[in-house]
């Protein structure tokens, strides 16, 4: 017997015959350790010692663990077996089962966290599991991860904290805290408010990328994510009668499961399957309702492809009760509520047949003869009085009134929508309904309101209707006396395109602090105050598209003082302003003004907004409209007053062949307003409005050109991407004079820009790599640049950095206002720098 057992390991070992290597990893003395088909380990160093991992089947993961206590381990993982376990070197033998949940591991990771050692586990079925190394056991409930092919897990200190991040194709990366299950970070994508519902006034939000949203208040920052069907929409959320007569929220989502959280915290109390035959791994919900039951108990309803509809039965938050039935066809849509003196379900489907289901004694209550045109049903509504009035939305845009349990339909099928029904929902008695062409309407015809995005959920809040929209928005739609008002409930964090700053007290306000003008990428405009970022006003682009420009301005008002305008140009070419001065507040949609036709959005170039001071003091600010566009073999640049229209014979100005790299610019000097347009090899170019003249400096990559105050008079500064110049504005105006007095104006279009190259004032290298953005600050002699996650403030003269900002978001807009402020736009809103 001993003898064949040599013999096996010999056989086993021998050269030529040994099992294939299918993982590596390389050991922090030297050497390597791999693991192989056979699921043993191997550590490739002078010893070179067979582990025996216990696995049935290849190793596929590998971690080796030095510094431990019981000297060299590994830990391992194998797809085939779906378990990781934990493998000594001294003993050549396997320690312990890390996790066996038949879950197939994708990725681990180890690390030490003071005496303790915890290996973190990533699933193909997008949960991190937390384990202690040394007893085996869990660290808390596997965390809802991504799922996808390509995950990735790894752990370090993030200062004191230790961490474990997830990389994944769906959502990024994803930061958590290793020993709670926290998050602490990641990136942040767009999503669909599909489901929203209020717990005891805290908002609570299911997005289509699984999240379950928490707002406490309407403040972003005292908000609470978790990840409740990572991958899978939310279906469904609602409140419930929690445990210890605390309410609590329920979210239903397409990956079978019903979740319970206290929203307090965001604490999950328990969670439950929902179940889906084996071999199907798409989603088969279609559609699922949480409502109350009478007295003290609720209803989690879930609607199939397949026509299978499940009922459980809550009471004080835990499940008591199950029912289930089938309806022919696809059930589409399910509601809950009180009719007579029983609870029940309402089933809309693919035939617009209704189906009422009695819970109260679990049977089924009334059935819809067969239509004869078919309908698909999207959305109900059950009257909350109990009197059987059901309002039914079809995917063509038409709304049917229904009488139960008749199961008849009452009066004329009417058109609502352009588009499909989405939601539908009564308020004060009334029927309210959202499509998917941007607009919530009452059922009656008594109002309409257009939205920035597609209405995606509606729920009741005591006297108001909470809207969730397709960008993850959420509306308040409240009575005001005789009409309907619509607000914004929550101040969400949006990405900023643009930023403008107003001058102290422009709007009346008088405070020492300027107000802050923020452009989203999704059309809204905010006014906020520039001492606490207090929300003064909410605003919104006609075209509801991205704000690719603002300006704030005093507009001249000839024998009156200037009226304070915000001006805003949209991604699609719209130019609107709003005034400030209208009382109680500016209207919410900006007034449009007409602009030509190369500023109203063309693709071939982008447009943009400066603004200069009118020659008499105090008399306000010029708004110019500044657009490029390639006409075959020459690029033009297109000036609009936008008070007094194009100029007058010069519309358009002709700088040669090459397009447009980096932002136009405009600006003054001894009473002339020149305009520079940076290109990409002939440097940039410098432009007069009166003569039409143009001369070249050879700068490239040019991100701000301005004028300057330098020792008595003005110089001009051009910042680039690699250099700083500080360059005399008489060699300039001296050769556009000279091109003037030799009859080179507009009539000789193709005459070559002579280049003009004076000796700079100052020179000096850039504070920051790669600059995107750079703007100067008044009056102060410094400038700011921006790039990436990191920002500037450096002299004008002679090059010194002052201070280095670190970002919390990638920059996408910088401006200064007129006392010297910063404000910085980001991915995640505004901040503003004294």
């Amino acid at each position: 017997m001993e003898r064949q057992q040599l013999a096996l390991c010999l056989h086993c070992h021998t050269p030529g015959e040994r099992a294939r290597t299918t993982v590596q990893a390389a050991l922090p003395a030297g050497g390597a350790v791999s693991g192989d088909a056979d699921g043993f380990v191997r550590y490739l160093d002078d010893d070179f010692i067979h582990v025996r991992t216990g696995h049935n089947g290849p190793v596929h993961l590998l971690v080796p663990v030095t510094g431990h206590p019981f000297g060299p381990l590994v830990v391992t993982a194998s797809r085939d077996d779906a378990t990781v376990r934990l493998s000594a070197r001294g003993t050549h033998e396997p320690v312990r089962v890390l996790l066996n949940d038949g879950e197939v591991p994708v990725s681990l990771a180890v690390h030490r966290v003071g005496r303790q050692w915890i290996v973190a586990v990533a699933t193909a079925e997008g949960r991190l599991h937390r384990v202690d190394l040394d007893s085996g056991r869990p660290i808390g409930l596997p965390l809802r991860i991504d799922r996808s092919p390509g995950l990735r897990v790894a752990t370090f200190d993030l200062g004191t904290l230790p961490c474990v991040s997830v990389q994944g194709d769906l959502y990024g990366l994803q930061l958590y805290d290793l020993v709670t299950g926290d998050q602490v970070g990641g990136q942040r994508r767009y999503h669909e408010a599909a489901a929203v519902c209020t717990v005891d006034g805290t908002v609570c939000v299911g997005g289509s990328d699984g999240i379950v949203r928490i707002w406490p208040t309407p403040h972003a920052a005292d908000s609470i994510q978790v990840a409740g069907h990572q991958g899978a929409r939310v279906l469904a959320v609602g409140p419930v009668r929690g445990p210890g007569a605390r309410r609590a929220l329920i979210s239903v989502g397409e990956d079978h499961e019903i979740r319970c959280w206290d929203v307090r915290d965001g604490r999950e109390l328990w969670r439950r399957g929902i179940p889906r035959p084996i071999p199907w791994q798409v989603p088969l919900l279609s559609c699922a309702a949480v409502g109350p039951l009478s007295p003290d108990r609720d209803v989690v309803v879930t609607g199939e492809h397949a026509g299978r509809v499940r009922v459980l039965v809550l009471h004080g938050g835990v499940p008591i009760q199950e029912q289930e039935f089938t309806v022919p066809g696809i059930v589409t849509a399910v509601t809950t509520g009180r009719l007579l003196d029983r609870d029940v379900v309402v089933v809309g489907t693919d035939t617009g047949r209704v189906i009422c289901w009695d819970m109260t004694h679990g049977r089924m209550y009334a059935q819809s003869p067969q239509l004869a045109t078919l309908a698909w049903s999207t959305a109900l509504a059950l009257s909350p009085d109990g009197r059987g009035r059901l309002i039914v939305g079809t995917d063509d845009g038409h709304v049917q009134e229904w009488s139960l349990p008749s199961c008849r339909p009452v009066g004329e099928l009417r058109a609502v929508h352009r588009g499909a029904v989405q939601v539908l929902r009564f308020l004060g008695g009334q029927p309210f309904s959202g499509g998917n062409d941007h607009r919530i309407v009452a059922v009656d015809g008594t109002w309409e309101r257009r939205l920035p995005q597609d209405v995606a959920s509606l729920a009741d809040d005591a006297d108001s209707l909470l809207c969730g929209t397709g960008t993850g928005r959420v509306w308040r739609l409240t009575r005001t006396g005789e009409d309907w008002e619509i607000t914004e409930a929550l101040d969400t964090v949006a990405s900023i395109s643009a930023v403008a700053l107003l001058p102290n007290g422009s709007a009346g306000l008088g405070e020492a602090v300027a107000d802050v003008v923020v452009g989203t990428t999704d059309g809204l405009v905010q006014v906020r105050a520039g001492a606490d970022g207090a929300l003064r006003h909410r605003l919104r682009s006609l075209s509801d598209g991205p704000v690719a420009a603002l300006v704030a301005v005093g507009w001249p008002a000839p024998g009156r003082r200037p009226r304070p305008l915000l001006l805003a140009r949209s991604g699609t070419g719209v130019l609107e302003y709003w005034d400030l001065r209208e009382r109680p507040g500016p209207r919410e949609t900006g007034k449009p003004l007409r602009s030509p036709v190369p500023h109203c959005g063309r693709e071939d170039g982008p447009v943009w907004l400066r603004a200069l001071p009118e020659p008499e003091p105090g008399a306000g600010q010029s708004v110019y409209s500044l657009a490029v566009w390639d006409n075959h073999d020459r690029s033009h640049l297109a000036v609009h007053d936008v008070a007094r229209g194009p100029l007058f014979d010069r519309p358009c100005f002709d700088y040669g062949p090459e397009p447009a790299f980096g932002d136009a610019a405009v600006l003054q000097y001894s009473g002339r307003t020149l305009f520079t347009v940076p290109t990409v090899d002939h440097g940039l170019f410098l432009l007069d409005r009166s003569t039409g003249c143009r001369v070249r400096l050879p700068v490239d990559g040019v991100r701000e050109v301005t004028a300057v105050p330098v020792g008595r008079g003005d110089e001009l500064l051009v910042v680039g991407a690699s250099e700083t110049r500080v360059v005399p504005f008489a060699p300039l105006i001296l050769a556009l004079d000279r091109q003037h007095g030799q009859g080179r104006t507009r009539a000789r279009a193709n005459a070559r820009a002579p280049m003009v190259d004076p000796p700079p004032t100052h020179q000096h290298p850039t504070a920051l790599p790669d600059i995107r953005f750079a703007t100067v600050l008044p009056h102060t002699g410094l400038y700011a640049v921006a790039a990436g996650r990191r920002a500037a403030i450096v002299g004008v003269d002679d090059g010194a950095v002052h201070t280095v900002i670190n970002l919390p978001s990638v920059c996408t807009a910088l401006e200064a206002g007129p006392a010297g402020e910063l404000a910085v736009g980001t991915r995640n809103g505004v901040i503003l720098f004294d």
